[in-house]
């Protein structure tokens, strides 16, 4: 069965702490857009995958790292 791309999903990949993280930094759409979709940044694979992987604190590091850069 295929999982859909949704925020509950996030949450259970990623935890309720990233997951609030994401959204809080880019808003609902683009953090599912985010998590869902493959990044340069881990080398194409998306920060879902990278969750899977047991690899959450790479995701927390590109957040913390884009939040870093940002002028919002």
């Amino acid at each position: 069965m295929e999982r859909k791309h949704t925020i509950r999903e996030m949450n259970r990949v990623a935890g309720k702490s990233l997951t609030d993280k994401i959204i809080n930094f880019l808003g609902k759409d683009a953090a599912k857009q985010f998590f869902y979709s493959p990044n340069n940044y881990f080398n194409n694979k998306s920060p879902y995958e990278i969750c899977l992987e047991g690899k959450r604190a790479s995701v927390i590091d590109c957040i913390e790292g884009a939040k870093d850069c940002s002028y919002v």
